[in-house]
């Protein structure tokens, strides 16, 4: 959650982590029956662990590139400029 905000800056913070909500729910969602189904078609828990550990290693992945970055994310600088003020 904290990254998210880091990320949006303070203009984004509060939309980042509602973004970041709606992943986390989705995941808490889509996770268990998608990990079953994994199980099923390979008949092995072992493949179903691992395809989930290089799941959660590619998006850490990609977070950590992201947070790496010297820009914000282009979708993140146009929000940002729809909620300046205007003069």
């Amino acid at each position: 959650m904290l990254l998210s905000a880091e990320l949006g800056g303070p203009e984004c913070a509060g939309l980042m982590t509602g973004v970041g909500v709606a992943f986390l729910l989705a995941g808490i969602l889509l996770g268990a029956p998608l990990f079953g189904l994994v199980v099923e078609r390979s008949d092995s828990y072992a493949v179903g662990w691992a395809t989930f550990a290089l799941l959660a290693a590619g998006i850490g992945l990609a977070l950590g590139l992201e947070q790496g970055s010297a820009s914000p994310p282009s979708w993140a600088a146009r929000v940002s400029r729809l909620r300046a003020p205007r003069s």
